[in-house]
């Protein structure tokens, strides 16, 4: 009866340890509404573009669990897309005017602020890009 009751602890404690294993949550804290509080542009180690958003008069990204993301403008819906991040990367995937779009950035999360940054080379040479958003309250 010992051994039985021994086998029958052994058993509930091991359903135990693998049911408080559970896999760690993907979320990296992008879920949620996010307003653009500022833009800068650097060409070429110059300032090209900097620009202060109003509050209230700006986009707002709302990322969803399911990895889907709107961006919208003065309340209008401008894009409606999927997202998947890997590590500090952001990929986006939307479709907007029958035309397919792609976007890789750079993402930081330092609640409330998250920081988008993007670099490249255009016509004028090479450019890094910025946006700045603050977290907002459930909607």
């Amino acid at each position: 009866m010992k051994k039985l009751f021994l086998i029958g602890l052994t058993f509930i404690i091991i359903i135990q340890l693998f049911s408080a294993c559970k896999k760690a949550n993907p979320d990296t804290g992008l879920i949620g509404r996010w307003e653009l509080n500022s833009a800068t542009v650097i060409s070429n180690g110059q300032l090209a573009y900097s620009y202060n958003y109003k509050k209230d008069s700006s986009y707002i990204y709302k990322f969803n669990s399911d990895n889907t993301y709107n961006l919208k403008y003065l309340n209008d819906t401008i894009e409606n897309g999927t997202y998947s991040i890997d590590s500090n990367k952001l990929y986006r995937h939307s479709l907007v005017n029958n035309i397919e779009k792609y976007g890789t950035v750079n993402f930081i999360i330092a609640n409330p602020i998250l920081t988008l940054s993007d670099s490249g080379h255009d016509a004028s040479g090479n450019y890094t890009e910025t946006q700045i958003y603050t977290r907002l309250g459930a909607k």
